[in-house]
């Protein structure tokens, strides 16, 4: 912030917010809170593209909504399916990780279920 958060808008996103450093920091000062903040303001003040601004928005849309998750993995799964079918393979997606069978939700319910039998 010494040099002005419009010569540098990337730095508030250059963390997880995982709390780390709070729960590190000998006089408890609240970054993870500061960082969400600076970065709202990189949002109001324009520094950030509208594009990165509109794909955060629909992530953050969509990760709180686990019935739309759910789906799109779903799609993601026949997509890969369709695609290992017909054999295609696109540039720079030869080494992409596969979409498991079943999600970690579906693969709990399995093993609550088997517990309980």
């Amino acid at each position: 912030l010494l040099f002005g958060l419009e010569n540098y808008p990337g730095l508030p996103q250059a963390s997880t917010l995982c709390g780390a450093c709070l729960e590190v920091c000998p006089v408890k000062i609240d970054l993870p809170r500061m960082l969400v903040a600076l970065r709202a303001d990189s949002v109001e003040q324009g520094l950030i593209h509208r594009p990165e601004v509109f794909t955060e928005r629909l992530t953050a849309n969509l990760m709180t909504k686990p019935r739309r998750m759910n789906f799109l993995f779903k799609l993601g799964r026949l997509g890969q399916l369709l695609m290992q079918l017909f054999g295609l393979k696109f540039k720079g997606f030869e080494n992409f990780p596969v979409i498991a069978d079943k999600s970690f939700h579906e693969l709990w319910n399995t093993l609550e279920t088997s517990d309980d039998q």
